[in-house]
């Protein structure tokens, strides 16, 4: 196709190229949102097991700090940044301070659910914690 032949077509082709950015800008805010909401419902599991883990029952300080400290070794060699102590700390608090969020349903059906119920993204509940 010529340039002429293109120009005579400019119209059409800017709704067709308008169309296909609103399409693909539509699609990364529904996959976005679908990431934050998937995380969410994550960092709360992690933290509602690690507290679990690290209480058990009665509060033990120098034994959750330890498992603390080694789980978050563990996890940031096998899966990289987001599960340093501090992290794992937030994610603990979080699942305290917000308990009806996940109401004891396994992880893998309360993800699914919670992307469904359009839940805050986790950014969100990090900064309602400090």
């Amino acid at each position: 196709m010529t340039h002429q032949e293109l120009n005579i077509m400019q119209p059409s082709y800017d709704s067709l190229l308008n169309d296909a950015c609103l399409i693909i800008e539509e699609a990364r805010h529904v996959a976005y949102r679908a990431i934050n909401n998937t995380l969410t419902i994550r960092n709360w599991h992690l933290g509602e097991r690690i507290a679990r883990e690290e209480l058990g029952g009665a509060q033990r300080a120098e034994y959750g700090e330890r498992v603390m400290a080694q789980l978050a070794d563990d996890l940031t060699a096998r899966y990289g940044k987001g599960f340093d102590k501090s992290s794992l700390h937030a994610y603990v608090k979080f699942s305290r301070l917000f308990p009806e969020i996940v109401d004891a349903v396994p992880p893998q059906f309360a993800i699914v659910d919670a992307v469904s119920r359009n839940l805050l993204p986790w950014t969100h509940y990090r900064e309602l914690q400090v």
